[in-house]
């Protein structure tokens, strides 16, 4: 009887170890994303800010 609680135990164990490492990945995956993801942005705007010319580099064409 205690070898079949010790085999349904280490079972779980693994499951849980395995749910575990599955939900960090996914996390890091997420992480990953969220920060390319801002960095695009942030790129955007930036590229955004230089585009943007003041009245007198329009008048003048510099």
């Amino acid at each position: 009887m205690q070898a079949s609680f010790d085999k349904q135990a280490e079972q779980m164990k693994k499951h849980i170890e395995s749910r575990d490492k599955e939900m960090m990945e996914y996390i890091r995956s997420s992480q990953k994303q969220q920060q390319q993801h801002l960095l695009e942005t942030a790129a955007a705007q930036e590229k955004g800010r230089e585009n943007k010319k003041g009245f007198f580099a329009r008048l003048f064409g510099n």
